[in-house]
């Protein structure tokens, strides 16, 4: 399991935590509604998309440090600015 923060000025390193983690209430109920859960989406692709596989956890660790620093702010920017238009009422 891995955490990050997100903000319009910045991120932060990613921290793995052993044993799997626990979440404690802290994303949205609607993933929808999580900018952060449309980062883990990007990270995931760009992971995928690399062209070697990852054949460890300490490679695929390294793999998703080097991917998530190669993510623009500007992604990040796009994604909270994309919440106001998520959350209007239909």
């Amino acid at each position: 399991m891995m955490w990050a923060g997100i903000s319009y000025e910045g991120k932060s390193e990613l921290v793995f935590m052993l044993g799997g983690g626990r979440r404690r209430g802290l994303t949205a109920q609607n993933p929808d509604l999580n900018p952060i859960e449309h980062l883990w989406g990007e990270l995931k692709r760009r992971v995928r998309a690399r062209d070697r596989a990852t054949s460890s956890n300490d490679e695929l660790k390294s793999a998703l440090e080097e991917e998530w620093n190669t993510i623009p702010q500007d992604f990040m920017k796009k994604l909270i600015k994309s919440m106001k238009n998520r959350i209007k009422p239909l």
